[in-house]
């Protein structure tokens, strides 16, 4: 299906026609790039770090979106065969034109937040059981208005392998 690109909403703009009907003459063109590197170390102490770069410009107003994402995680086993694992991550994401709305955009939740940092404490039970305590709280930064969303998570649960 081919999509129409939208104008800047302000008539006179370098994109926009000054005619209301809030479309752009031809088709949209978007363009993804994503990059990335990664480390891992394995040893006593296992650790990861990750950076990832993703751009999706496209000549449609406000749709042109880059991040920037660090991630890092480490696992060391502590003293009664427990495990400890965390995980953090940091984004940083920009929206060259803001962000703009319309009934034609689906917003979809990102499930893992701009930031996040998780905990988690296992200990096997049995052979084939393990019992696990988990914390994590996950925050979203809204760009325009410089509003934040943060949830925090507790849980404990039982894992069993087979």
């Amino acid at each position: 299906m081919e999509l129409p690109a939208l104008r800047h909403p302000t008539p006179g703009t370098p994109t926009g026609d000054g005619g209301g009907s809030g479309l752009l003459a031809g088709r949209r063109q978007d363009a993804a790039l994503t990059a990335g590197a990664s480390y891992t170390y394995r040893g006593p102490l296992a650790l990861g770090l990750t950076y990832a770069f993703q751009e999706n410009s496209s000549n449609s107003y406000g749709e042109t979106i880059r991040r920037h994402r660090v991630s890092a995680n480490a696992g060391v086993r502590l003293p009664w065969r427990v495990t400890l694992l965390a995980q953090g991550s940091l984004g940083i994401i920009q929206y060259p034109d803001g962000i703009y709305l319309s009934p034609e955009i689906i917003l979809v939740e990102e499930d893992e937040g701009q930031n996040s940092l998780s905990v988690k404490l296992a200990r096997p039970l049995t052979e084939s059981l393990d019992l696990e305590v988990t914390w994590g709280i996950w925050s979203t930064r809204l760009p325009r208005n410089s509003l934040t969303y943060t949830r925090q998570v507790f849980s404990t649960g039982f894992t069993w392998r087979y």
